[in-house]
């Protein structure tokens, strides 16, 4: 008689425990996607940086070479001589590009 009354337990997990762990990753991965952001953007700010300082250097090679700095693209109408666009790609070959702009190095970036 007792027999019938023991209950028997399967194994395996509640919902409750899974839902405890399905809620558990899910902060883990919130909070993994939000420091993966923070990482990005200061990549982006370093990047940045670099091309300023990379342009202020190719700034300095084109008045070496030419005795002066080139004009603003401003005074110029809007658009930067040819030649001022030559002798700085020879300074400075990799000048950064506007990423809003699909890559033109105008606007202003």
């Amino acid at each position: 008689m007792y027999q019938h009354m023991k209950q028997t337990r399967n194994s395996g997990f509640t919902l409750i425990e899974l839902l405890v762990v399905i809620a558990i990753i899910g902060i883990l991965a919130t909070i993994v996607t939000v420091s993966f952001r923070g990482i990005q953007a200061d990549a982006r700010d370093t990047k940045r940086q670099a091309e300023v300082r990379g342009v202020g250097t190719a700034m300095e090679l084109y008045y070496r070479d030419n005795g002066k700095y080139p004009e603003a693209a401003a005074e110029l109408g809007g658009e930067v001589p040819a030649a001022v666009k030559t002798n700085l790609e020879k300074s400075f070959p990799d000048f950064p590009m506007d990423p809003q702009t699909t890559g033109s190095c105008g606007g202003d970036y």
